[in-house]
């Protein structure tokens, strides 16, 4: 029951399964909880803004990734 309860809490159970996990999150305190805090922690992530990226973070990022070929081409740099 516990791996389905992050899905109840962002709407992503239906069906029999539904039911089932909402009449178990009715009758038990810790999974009742359990839904609580991911639907927070849910609600703080859609909340949250991305960080812009930036030419210089990429130039970092390709800088300390050690590439399979020099080809950059299929990831936004030149070949």
């Amino acid at each position: 029951m516990r791996e389905v309860l992050p899905l109840l809490a962002s709407g992503d159970v239906e069906g029999s399964l539904l039911a089932e996990t909402r009449s178990h999150v009715a009758r038990c305190e810790a999974c009742r909880e359990a839904v609580f805090e991911y639907g927070a922690q849910g609600m703080l992530l859609r909340a949250s803004v991305p960080p812009e990226s930036s030419e210089s973070l990429w130039g970092a990022l390709k800088e300390r990734i050690k590439p399979r070929s020099e080809d950059w081409s299929d990831f936004g740099g030149e070949a």
